[in-house]
């Protein structure tokens, strides 16, 4: 399916799979990324979580993969939370539990 919306122009495509994780691809190629580690209490927002935490990082001048990586960490750490919104998400959260890769 990727390989197929980038030949139809797409620029990016991210197809998120739950607990396995997501699939990245661009011109620069593709990648799977594992889920990030997580207690799960409730999946409710991790999908927003994701795509925010993914959307932030390419703003951020972050690659694809590199990008995704912190939005998979956002989603572990949202569905580790009894809140739909964690209240305390942040940046810094999300690189805290990214650890030493987060660079």
């Amino acid at each position: 399916m990727a390989r197929n919306l980038l030949a139809r122009g797409t620029g990016a495509v991210v197809l998120t799979q739950g607990a396995r994780g997501a699939l990245c691809a661009d011109a620069d190629g593709m990648q799977q990324l594992p889920a990030a580690p997580a207690s799960l209490r409730d999946v409710t927002g991790a999908g927003d979580s994701l795509v925010a935490a993914t959307l932030l990082a390419r703003r951020g001048g972050l690659s694809l993969p590199a990008a995704l990586a912190r939005g998979l960490a956002a989603a572990a750490l949202t569905i580790a939370s009894e809140h739909s919104v964690r209240p305390d998400l942040s940046e810094a959260l999300i690189a805290d539990a990214q650890g030493p890769r987060a660079a």
